[in-house]
């Protein structure tokens, strides 16, 4: 046997000491992967409680614009009356180019157009409101074009989105060229 043992000895040193190097490298090793997962762990529990945040501010938020939504729309009513429909609307243009230009959007074009006898309010109150269209052509982002929508829905008066064309600026598809119809509606 002792013959064996000293053949064989370089051999077992050799294993040992690459055990011995193997193990020192790898106890390193094992206390880093507990540290990390310690670390993913906790971020996980954080990111969790952030979701939670970020859920309960959504649903709050969603709460207010549907509080903001259920007030009822009110119609428009002109300072001052005159026989020329188009005059009576002259507020609530102002107010529809002071929202865009707040929006960031860039008015190309403006033109106003009788509203189409399909029109609800004109088919069963023509005898109470005068309805129009006004036809414009706009330039901006899509974001500026989202706040300008959302501002026209939470407006207090009656404002409607006849029709919406949104196509990308063929040089900056970011830019965007809008055809937007609002149907706009003003007590006689």
């Amino acid at each position: 046997m002792e013959a064996i043992l000293k053949k064989y000895i370089l051999y077992i040193f050799v294993i040992i000491l690459a055990f011995g190097f193997g193990l020192s490298k790898t106890i390193p090793m094992v206390g880093n992967y507990f540290s990390l997962n310690k670390d993913v762990k906790s971020k996980q529990t954080s990111i969790e409680d952030l979701k939670k945040n970020v859920e309960i501010a959504r649903q709050n938020s969603q709460k207010q614009e549907e509080t903001e939504v259920k007030q009822e729309k009110q119609i428009y009513e002109p300072q001052f009356k005159s026989t020329e429909v188009m005059v009576n609307f002259n507020g609530m243009l102002d107010t529809i180019l002071e929202l865009a230009k707040q929006s960031g959007l860039k008015i190309k074009s403006i033109e106003f157009k009788d509203i189409p006898e399909s029109d609800l309010i004109k088919q069963n109150h023509s005898a109470e409101y005068d309805a129009t269209l006004l036809v414009t052509q706009v330039i901006g982002t899509y974001t500026e074009l989202q706040n300008f929508l959302r501002e026209i829905y939470r407006h207090q008066y009656l404002i409607g989105v006849y029709d919406l064309k949104v196509v990308p600026y063929e040089f900056d598809k970011k830019i965007l060229i809008i055809d937007l119809s609002l149907s706009l509606y003003a007590k006689k």
